[in-house]
């Protein structure tokens, strides 16, 4: 009769033991990764929102030289002369391989662009 009592007094010990010592460990784990997914997850939510930014930073810069490309070519020939697709084809083809922007849009991580041969380029001296 003693001895079970102390058996179920040494079984509640070591249950005791045992739950004070994993409860807050697996407390601990818990927080550790709830703080360690919500800083990992700012993080990356950071430079994708840098990345964008950028890439924004760099398609605007490219469009607004497009842009001011084209009126630049809209004061400088007369309408008729903008009509002809072959002089056209003439003013851009030649600008085609010199214009890096067109190729790649400010990484060497992203894969090479392809534009069609009438894309305006760059405006080049006529020869």
């Amino acid at each position: 009769m003693e001895n079970t009592r102390f058996q179920k007094l040494r079984g509640k010990i070591v249950a005791t033991i045992i739950g004070f010592s994993v409860i807050p460990l697996r407390l601990l784990r818990g927080a550790i990764c709830h703080e360690f997914s919500f800083s990992y997850h700012a993080r990356v939510r950071e430079s994708l929102r840098t990345l964008v930014e950028n890439r924004r930073g760099v398609l605007d810069l490219f469009l607004d030289e497009r842009v001011s490309q084209l009126l630049t070519l809209a004061h400088t020939h007369t309408l008729e002369t903008l009509k002809d697709e072959n002089y056209l084809n003439k003013v851009f083809r030649p600008c085609s391989p010199a214009s890096a922007s067109m190729r790649n849009w400010g990484s060497s991580m992203t894969p090479a662009l392809t534009w069609p041969t009438w894309a305006p380029i760059t405006l080049c001296s006529r020869g």
